[in-house]
């Protein structure tokens, strides 16, 4: 089962939440508010949520704070594997693009919404899942879903803000059934390294100044 998703604004101006073809399921509504990373420059996210001996995976892409369209799919397995799944949404992402029915890629490299709404194009939007094809994790490493961890609740939700600190599937065996990963580019991580080398720089030069003092 593969689906779209996404926030339209609707006659009264207000929006609201869609999905097609699966209208109604809402699995991910309780993900989607979680805070974007400020340090993401592409709002990217993976939300993963467990229900009913299912894994749902989705990408989202954040056009503003409450404006966003997304990808999702179940499985009944647990990814082990972050990259693989993220490139898997980002080709899903791009076709989608490609077919510039609800997004299309600037020349910035950047997404943009078109304005069309899922019922405006429903029968482009057929063609392009019936030749996108079921999303699943056939070609990405996985393993079966393990038993339900009690001790956690299942509304508890973690977010990881780096997909290279913990796989999905980690989170999944420790017992959480929802998860929120930002997704930090190369650039990013740069920036961090930069502001860690700065602030140790920083902390040196104070140390130092206090060992003069003391002389």
């Amino acid at each position: 089962m593969t689906w779209l998703f996404g926030t339209f604004r609707n006659k009264m101006a207000k929006r609201r939440y869609y999905e097609y073809p699966h209208h109604g399921m809402g699995v991910f509504t309780p993900l989607l508010d979680y805070k974007i990373d400020k340090f993401t420059k592409r709002s990217e996210q993976i939300l993963v949520h467990r229900e009913n001996g299912y894994i749902y995976y989705a990408y989202v892409y954040r056009f503003s704070k409450k404006r966003y369209i997304g990808i999702a799919f179940r499985d009944t397995r647990v990814c082990d594997d972050n990259n693989q799944l993220l490139h898997l949404f980002r080709s899903a992402f791009q076709s989608l693009a490609d077919e510039q029915l609800i997004v299309r890629e600037k020349s910035d490299g950047e997404y943009k919404a078109t304005g069309k709404k899922f019922q405006d194009c429903r029968v482009d939007l057929d063609v392009f899942l019936n030749g996108l094809g079921e999303l699943n994790l056939d070609n990405i490493a996985s393993h079966p879903l393990p038993t339900i961890n009690l001790a956690v609740p299942a509304n508890d939700i973690t977010a990881q803000y780096d997909l290279d600190r913990y796989s999905i599937g980690q989170l999944i065996d420790m017992g959480f059934c929802n998860a929120v990963f930002n997704v930090l580019h190369e650039k990013s991580r740069i920036n961090e390294c930069v502001v860690a080398v700065i602030v140790a720089l920083i902390l040196g030069g104070l140390i130092y100044l206090i060992s003069q003092i003391r002389v």
